[in-house]
């Protein structure tokens, strides 16, 4: 059984500056490893993983924490929080924790004096969602970790094609006094570069991103220097749902197929899919689907040796409803997907694209039996009655058969090996049984058949 290690990778938290009670804060971080998915339908069910951003008390003691926001979800880049109005002044920490497993990560220590912020700096993209973009910022429900972007991108992909329309977002500080400055992060690297407006308070996209997970950073500076922090997502990855078998597509019942998800060393996987990406798997034969993240399904297939999945089929396809395969079905699951073009679903997961089938046909091989008299006189005939299980198979043409070819081989009490019977007398086959007149029976003794 293939054991998982996890980590959470503080990429970026600006601890160098001075904050205020009621500031905004960010951290980004890269969680690696698998972070449990138990039950995709409620992500709140405390089988699965979440990602909790703790303040900690004065000097960073973490015996007391305070709870700023909480991601229900087994991977994030980001999280938002805002600090607490009435917040004593000095030195904190921050930390984020997960609950399966238990792992945590902290902040440098940062400053806060006794100022004040209200509120955190607004960003509005220019994303329109469609087939493509999904725009899941603007409408204000999440601001823990908000994100924007495309999930159905080449591998080869670069931000220069994305419409020109869609690579703007404008930055509106609490107060208008106050200046802003952002930084884009990039949470594979840890790389953070400095963006320059555009136009005033207009930021744009850069056109040389390639496929990745990118943070947008807003900082806000008041007159005293104390800073509040916003930050989102934006999302450049593919979608592949890479599904392939490795063994033969037609196998006996009972028989272990092994499954591929495409080459994880090139680009032609599901390398390039979004860390927060999973995918089910369903096999057709009415057993129950199972799930996996892509920080799993990237561990089982990179381990040394790898760890595919696999499937025992225990029935014939060609009793499958008159097909004469299973079907078996991979698909991708992501957040912000939009099934009409038009309305993403930002905080549940949809369905991303149509996924992937791959036809498995099982054959179940004949049993071969018959009825015969254990003992019986000489002068009776020796009736070996054919009992035999046909079993099925699928045919080269998609249909289905279940014919079966007997050989019927017979040693007598003289004998020391089996002869074909049909050898010794073709008149002994009566269809698909053995029928030994008793004029044809000269030994006695025991026969085998």
């Amino acid at each position: 059984m293939l054991t998982f290690s996890q980590s959470i990778n503080l990429v970026n938290f600006n601890s160098s500056d001075t904050y205020a009670p009621g500031s905004g804060v960010s951290v980004h971080i890269n969680p690696t490893g698998v972070f449990e998915l138990a039950n995709p339908a409620n992500l709140q069910d405390g089988s699965n993983n979440s990602f909790i951003l703790e303040l900690s008390g004065p000097g960073g003691d973490f015996t007391n924490p305070t709870v700023l926001s909480t991601v229900h979800d087994f991977y994030t880049p980001l999280i938002n929080g805002v600090l607490p109005a009435g917040l004593s002044a000095g030195q904190y920490k921050l930390r984020i924790r997960s609950t399966q497993p238990a792992l945590s990560v902290e902040t440098n220590l940062f400053s806060v004096n006794n100022s004040s912020y209200d509120s955190v700096p607004s960003v509005v993209s220019s994303i329109n969602s469609d087939t493509f973009f999904s725009e899941c910022l603007n409408d204000g429900t999440n601001t823990t970790n908000p994100f924007i972007g495309s999930l159905n991108q080449t591998y080869s992909a670069q931000t220069t094609n994305i419409p020109t329309s869609y690579k703007y977002f404008t930055v509106t500080p609490s107060n208008e006094e106050n200046s802003i400055s952002v930084k884009l992060i990039d949470i594979e690297s840890g790389s953070a570069t400095t963006i320059s407006p555009f136009l005033n308070s207009t930021y744009e996209i850069p056109d040389n991103l390639s496929v990745g997970t990118y943070n947008f950073e807003v900082n806000e500076t008041d007159a005293d220097g104390n800073i509040s922090v916003f930050s989102y997502t934006f999302l450049f990855h593919t979608s592949s749902t890479a599904l392939a078998n490795l063994s033969s597509e037609t196998v006996c019942v009972g028989e272990e197929v092994v499954f591929g998800i495409g080459d994880i060393v090139s680009n032609l996987g599901i390398t390039n899919n979004y860390m927060g990406s999973y995918y089910v798997i369903s096999f057709g034969d009415g057993t129950a689907p199972e799930t996996y993240t892509q920080a799993e399904l990237l561990a089982r297939y990179s381990a040394t040796p790898a760890d595919p999945i696999t499937h025992i089929f225990n029935q014939p396809s060609c009793n499958n409803s008159g097909s004469s395969s299973f079907e078996v079905s991979k698909k991708l699951y992501n957040k912000g997907v939009n099934p009409t073009g038009s309305d993403p679903v930002c905080d549940t997961y949809s369905p991303n694209g149509n996924g992937t089938t791959k036809d498995v046909a099982t054959a179940e091989s004949p049993d071969a039996k018959f009825n015969l008299n254990p003992e019986q006189c000489i002068d009776e005939d020796i009736r070996a009655i054919n009992a035999t299980i046909a079993g099925s198979y699928p045919t080269a043409n998609g249909s289905c058969a279940g014919e079966v070819n007997l050989t019927w081989e017979v040693k007598k009490p003289s004998s020391d090996d089996f002869v074909l019977a049909f050898l010794l007398n073709n008149n002994w086959l009566d269809g698909d049984n053995l029928i030994i007149p008793a004029s044809d029976i000269d030994e006695p003794g025991c026969w085998e058949i």
